[in-house]
């Protein structure tokens, strides 16, 4: 829809279904009970065996909003939001940030069905390009542009872990996945705050030789926004030399956005934030083109 002469809105509803992806489970995984567990393994001899298949399944539905003006009358401007919900069994293959998507139970997939290691339930994204006008008659304050880009996002979901093989089942974490505990109340808090980010009362460790009963990504971390600005003006030195003078700012409001709280229980930390992405920087900048 165009609104005006420059400005261009839409909506609409994206979804898509994803079937038959790459996902991996511990072939020779025993079921829960004392004992060795080599002596329990499925397949005796053989310790893990790790199994690549296409096993894994997706779904995602989102609501998107856009509004864009082209530039005109000195102003550009690109305004994006999202109210999704994705949903899967298994993320990625082989991530590196710790959650590596084996199953905790590799005979029982479909306790692994849960919110996607990437959801993110509402995202604002925004950008802008602004000419500012000359405010006296002189060569110094001539081309001077102002831009910035918004983010706004809500936080990604996290799995509660633990870091002991209670099923005594080979899960003690890299390759071969976690064991998680049992989920006995709400862990959600009404204030939550980084000393203590979700209610680790919520949960309690299984019965040894048992799996827990709390689900995948059934957590969600801290939000997330950040406004980067930059000023900058070209000069031009010659026909084909410009020198360019740029001022940026990334987080400028200097907000704490803190990464995910510890998800390992047992731990004295758990459910507390240790850190947070970084605070305002301030860069200058000269570039030549030629």
């Amino acid at each position: 829809v165009r609104v005006g002469r420059d400005v261009l809105m839409e909506a609409r509803y994206v979804g898509s279904k994803g079937t038959k992806l790459v996902s991996k489970r511990n072939l020779n995984q025993p079921s829960p009970a004392p004992g060795p567990v080599d002596g329990r393994r499925p397949i005796p001899g053989f310790g893990d065996i790790l199994f690549v298949e296409s096993g894994g399944s997706s779904s995602y539905h989102a609501l998107q909003f856009r509004a864009q003006k082209r530039f005109s009358q000195d102003l550009a401007f690109l305004v994006a939001y999202s109210y999704s919900k994705s949903m899967d069994n298994a993320s990625s293959f082989l991530e590196t940030d710790g959650y590596n998507n084996t199953p905790q139970d590799s005979s029982n997939l479909a306790a692994e069905w849960g919110m996607s290691n990437f959801d993110l339930r509402h995202r604002l994204s925004s950008s802008l390009i602004y000419d500012l006008p000359q405010p006296v008659d002189s060569v110094l304050f001539q081309n001077w542009q102002l831009s910035s880009i918004l983010v706004i996002q809500t936080g990604r979901p996290f799995t509660p872990r633990l870091e002991v093989d209670n099923s005594n089942t080979g899960n003690l974490g890299g390759v071969f996945g976690y064991d998680r505990p049992n989920l006995v109340g709400n862990p959600k808090l009404d204030d939550p705050a980084p000393d203590q980010f979700f209610d680790p009362a919520a949960f309690q460790i299984a019965e040894s030789f048992s799996f827990g009963n709390a689900g995948r990504n059934i957590l969600s971390g801290p939000g997330f926004a950040s406004l980067d600005v930059a000023l900058s003006r070209e000069f031009e030195l010659t026909e084909d030399h410009t020198l360019q003078v740029r001022a940026e700012t990334f987080n400028t409001l200097n907000r704490a956005n803190f990464q995910l709280p510890d998800g390992f229980i047992g731990r004295p930390t758990f459910g507390r934030v240790l850190a947070a992405s970084p605070a305002r920087e301030i860069q200058l900048a000269l570039r030549l083109s030629f």
